[in-house]
């Protein structure tokens, strides 16, 4: 098994199949499922799910291999993990609280939707549940209540606590 969070440049070498890969992006991380032969599965608020070359999603930044819950639950087999990312190519249905792209990356790999991201911003106080909402997608502004009973694996009971 690789490292769990490892910075890489554009450098394809140590990715396997199956491992999950983070990028910079503004504020916060996308993710994406590496497939092979320099092509990753990720998914867009926009366009839904795509598969595309990885130079295309790097862009000009460093990506990192972040198969950090590996420690915690088991993967499934690197083809199960490709093939799931696979099959979802086209869907659409982009929820910034329910799924997104850190979301799908770990539903693939780990089979358990999980986004720990948003959580931690609103744990360390760096954003408030509406924040994320307005930052994340203007169509969500209406269902920031909503939001609020959703979230992301660990941030639920934080969320319960704060509105008490």
């Amino acid at each position: 098994m690789a490292d769990s969070v490892v910075c890489r440049d554009s450098n394809q070498d140590d990715i396997e199949k199956g491992y999950i890969l983070k990028f910079q992006r503004g504020g916060f991380f996308h993710y994406a499922v590496y497939i092979g032969e320099g092509k990753v599965v990720h998914q867009t608020q926009d366009q839904g799910v795509l598969e595309q070359r990885l130079i295309e999603v790097i862009g000009q930044c460093s990506f990192y291999i972040d198969n950090s819950l590996d420690w915690k639950i088991r993967p499934m087999s690197p083809s199960q993990i490709v093939k799931r990312a696979i099959d979802k190519v086209g869907r659409k249905g982009y929820d910034p609280f329910t799924s997104n792209c850190e979301h799908f990356a770990t539903w693939c790999r780990y089979d358990i939707a999980s986004c720990r991201q948003i959580g931690e911003k609103i744990k360390q106080g760096l954003m408030s549940v509406s924040d994320v909402a307005s930052f994340l997608s203007s169509s969500f502004k209406e269902s920031v209540a909503a939001a609020a009973d959703v979230i992301c694996t660990g941030c639920t009971s934080l969320l319960k606590a704060k509105r008490q």
